[in-house]
C-alpha cells in the first residue's frame, strides 16, 4: 500500500502487545514521511518489533494445535535451544530462536502463520522437515 502524498510504502502493522487483551490492532497504519523514509534507508531511524509469547501460544491454540513455551523463565537463548514445543496430527516439533526471529523480521501475520502451522503438520509425512521454505530460497541469500 502507497501513501498517496508521496511517502514509502507502509507495510501492514499487527500490535501484538502484552495488556492489549492479545488481539492485533485496529489494523492502522502511520504513513511515513519522506524523511521518515531516508531515516529507515540509512540507519538513522529504526523500529522495534515484539512478540508476546502468551500471543504466540493462543494464535498457536486457535489453529488447533497443542502449544508450549519450554524456555524456562529467565534463561538466556543460545542458538538451537528449544523455545516453544507444537503438538497437533501426531507430531511434534520444536521451534528455536531463529524461528521467532524470522517471524518477526518478516512481520508475520501470527494467526496467519498459526494456521500454516497446523496445515504443515497435518501433511507432514515421518522424517520430513517441519520448517517452510521457499523453492530456490538459497539463491535469495547468496
Amino acid at each position: 500500500m502507497s501513501d498517496p502524498a508521496g511517502g514509502c510504502p507502509r507495510p501492514p502493522t499487527r500490535d501484538y502487545r502484552p495488556g492489549v487483551s492479545g488481539r492485533p490492532s485496529s489494523g492502522r497504519t502511520k504513513t511515513l514521511q519522506p524523511e521518515q523514509c531516508v531515516g529507515l534507508i540509512t540507519d538513522l531511524l529504526l523500529f522495534t518489533v515484539t512478540l508476546s509469547s502468551d500471543n504466540l501460544i493462543e494464535e498457536l491454540q486457535k489453529a488447533g494445535l497443542d502449544a508450549e513455551w519450554v524456555l524456562p523463565e529467565g534463561a538466556d537463548l543460545t542458538p538451537g535451544q528449544p523455545v516453544v514445543e507444537l503438538r497437533g496430527h501426531g507430531r511434534r516439533i520444536h521451534m528455536c530462536r531463529s524461528e521467532i526471529s524470522r517471524i518477526l523480521l518478516e512481520l508475520t501475520d501470527l494467526p496467519t502463520w498459526a494456521r500454516g502451522m497446523d496445515r504443515m503438520l497435518a501433511q507432514a509425512l515421518p522424517g520430513w522437515e517441519a520448517w517452510p521454505y521457499f523453492t530456490d530460497e538459497h539463491q535469495v541469500w547468496v
